[in-house]
């Protein structure tokens, strides 16, 4: 290595002067700062960027400064890597794409004097010597860039290109296809001016700082298939040629949608969707969609939706979209339609030819007439077909102030039709609100197409409800009972409920004028409320009258009793004996070491467990009662009031009564087998925390 002394320094800077910004000097050679000429060099300059590489013969960091102007006013500063002998002096590059780089372009990258095995990431296909190349994909572009490790490189875009096919260690190759071209790399020592002339390189000649050669690509568009070379060249300069393969044209598209022969609403835009067939994955760049009337004349569809004069309209897109304007097409006329793409390969043949046939949606009116007293309200549809005749049509029932069809109380389904006229009476069953105000929805079909939802006038449904019964007395008794009174004729049913919860639910068919109800389940020392209202029928229906309230009740009733399910007939107990009641838990026992006593864990109470017995005199009394006990329904049970109740080891409590449910009945085949007059039954109830008063 050279080294100049202190003095030897100055005398160069006074000579050479300082220059801060590469320049070439009157013999071509790149320079920089005071008369440095190691390590200078300019790449292929963009018109939105420019590489700039350098080689030093020792580490040091890659700094560049760069300005837009000559006088190196506003300069800025790119900090670049460090290079040293592991990197054999040289850096990654990063080479981004030029403005304008489309997926399916081809891209071609020089990476020179590398001594890595893979320059260029996976992807990449080593074309001979150092280029390699690719076809872009969107990925690609997105990225926007590609890192190359080495020490002298550079990038080109070909649009329309397909590949690298022959190469050649000159400056020709013989090229097969009239849609090709020729790719040339040369390079030559430093004392020439010039590889070759101007007319098809590729950006700027550069200079290696590494073995001071010149390099340059071309490129040389074909029109016939043949040999080509980069004329102008010298014998002594050194080139490889490589065959640009030209894509191929697209072949016919794909028609997606309509279906040939589907109807389509004229009165919407229309799409017609269709998919570009590349081999070589080139995007559409255009497209020419025809339409015509069956067996007319082409026209273009245009831009904007509408129909040119001439076939010949192109459309600039990349997606297989195109969309007949609203209002366009002729009512009831069959159209035929088909496609050309073109991308880089040139354009596709014409796609198959699909029809569709124009049509108008069907209209419709609904009047909706309702009378006071009537729940079956009629609605007369009237529809206009858009072609040929009705179809069907859909009701929907809604409150008057909803805005769409979407929360109906009731919807009628598909009803066929080939009337333009039709009245429906709405079933009186519907869950009208007495007083409310409605419209029917109505959505009619012809021959063709479906049409809108359209809705009716309001309308108000209303009745005059039953009248309610005039009293209900409530008395103790063994059992307590409900009287009512002025209960309104014809009344279908009567409901007699308690309040509080829903403990006694009662329904009596045809009750008469009065009516006195037994409440076996009327719980015992608790106060209780009950209801009752009447049931009658409007216009087929049963609807039901205001309810009726009683004083409050506390029962002192210390019977017991089993109900049925419906709680419209029970029985009195005599009970023999009865268990005390035990919770249902579960608990858990431990005792630590050392501990005194066990302790002892305990769940909350579940619920209830006990026994009745009771002595039967006659065997009547006693299939009545195994009856009542077996029936599958499972009775409930007005336990009696007891003693106590233990809860574990906690002192006994009062119980009062409380409900339960036949756990385990007792089996009548084994009370067959006893041949006493009296029985004695037993059987186990259960009840839960929530039905425990």
């Amino acid at each position: 290595m050279m080294h100049v002394s202190p003095r030897g320094r100055a005398l160069i800077k006074q000579f050479e002067g300082f220059r801060s910004a590469a320049y070439q000097d009157v013999a071509g050679v790149w320079t920089i700062g005071y008369g440095f000429t190691h390590g200078v060099q300019a790449g292929d300059v963009q018109t939105d960027r420019a590489i700039i590489w350098a080689r030093c013969d020792e580490a040091a960091r890659l700094v560049v400064e760069w300005s837009m102007v000559e006088s190196f006013g506003n300069a800025r500063r790119v900090t670049g890597p460090i290079v040293g002998p592991d990197t054999d002096h040289t850096g990654t590059a990063t080479l981004t794409y030029p403005a304008g780089t489309l997926a399916g372009h081809m891209a071609i990258v020089e990476a020179s004097h590398s001594n890595s095995p893979s320059p260029l990431p996976s992807g990449w296909t080593p074309a001979g010597g150092s280029i390699h190349w690719r076809m872009l994909t969107a990925a690609d572009i997105a990225a926007g860039s590609v890192t190359v490790k080495a020490s002298l490189t550079s990038l080109t875009v070909l649009s329309g290109a397909a590949g690298i096919g022959r190469t050649g260690d000159d400056d020709d190759v013989k090229v097969r296809s009239a849609t090709g071209g020729l790719f040339v790399r040369g390079w030559t020592s430093r004392w020439r001016s010039s590889l070759a002339p101007a007319d098809y390189r590729i950006g700027a000649e550069t200079t290696s700082a590494e073995d001071n050669h010149k390099h340059a690509v071309f490129f040389r568009a074909v029109t016939a298939a043949g040999y080509y070379d980069i004329p102008g060249t010298s014998d002594d300069a050194e080139f490889r040629a490589f065959e640009i393969l030209g894509p191929t044209p697209p072949t016919a598209p794909t028609l997606t949608g309509p279906a040939t022969g589907a109807n389509v609403d004229r009165e919407l835009p229309v799409l017609l969707s269709f998919a570009h067939q590349s081999a070589a994955g080139l995007p559409m760049q255009r497209c020419r969609v025809l339409v015509r009337p069956l067996g007319g004349t082409w026209v273009a569809l245009k831009s904007d939706g509408t129909l040119d004069t001439v076939a010949t309209t192109e459309r600039v897109q990349s997606v297989g979209e195109a969309a007949i304007a609203a209002g366009v097409l002729t009512p009831s006329t069959v159209y035929e339609w088909q496609v050309y793409t073109m991308d880089a390969g040139g354009w596709s043949p014409a796609s198959a030819v699909r029809t569709i046939v124009a049509r108008s949606k069907p209209a419709a009116t609904a009047a909706f007439a309702t009378a006071h007293g009537d729940r079956s309200p009629t609605v007369t549809v009237t529809i206009t077909p858009g072609t040929g005749t009705p179809r069907a049509i859909e009701l929907r029932a809604c409150l008057a102030a909803d805005a769409t069809p979407a929360n109906p109380l009731w919807e009628s389904g598909y009803i066929a039709t080939t009337s333009t006229t039709v009245t429906l009476e709405l079933p009186a069953s519907i869950d009208w609100i007495n007083g409310a105000s409605y419209r029917v929805w109505l959505l009619p079909t012809d021959s063709a197409l479906a049409g809108v939802w359209a809705a009716s006038n309001a309308g108000t449904v209303s009745w005059t409800p039953p009248a309610a019964p005039s009293s209900l007395v409530v008395a103790d008794g063994a059992p307590p009972t409900a009287t009512i009174a002025g209960i309104p004729a014809p009344t279908v049913w009567l409901d007699v409920w308690s309040v509080e919860d829903d403990t006694t639910r009662i329904t009596i068919a045809s009750p008469g004028a009065s009516v006195v109800v037994g409440l076996p389940l009327a719980p015992y020392g608790v106060a209780r409320t009950y209801q009752t209202r009447a049931w009658a029928s409007v216009d087929g229906v049963l609807v039901s009258s205001a309810w009726v309230t009683s004083d409050a009740l506390t029962s002192a009733d210390m019977n017991a009793y089993i109900v049925a399910e419906d709680q419209a007939a029970w029985v009195q107990l005599t009970v023999l004996e009865a268990s005390a009641p035990a919770p249902i838990q579960a608990y858990a026992t431990s005792q630590g070491l050392g501990a005194l006593e066990p302790s002892v864990d305990r769940t909350p109470v579940g619920g209830w467990r006990g026994t009745w017995s009771a002595l039967t005199g006659t065997a009547g009394e006693e299939s009545t009662l195994l009856g009542w006990l077996t029936d599958p329904d499972r009775p409930r049970l007005r336990h009696k009031p007891t003693p106590e109740r233990p809860l574990g080891n906690e002192p006994p409590v009062a119980v009062p009564a409380f409900l339960a449910t036949v756990e385990e009945a007792p089996d009548p085949a084994r009370l067959a087998n006893t041949n006493t007059a009296g029985r004695r039954i037993a059987w186990t109830w259960v009840t839960s925390a929530e039905e425990d008063d």
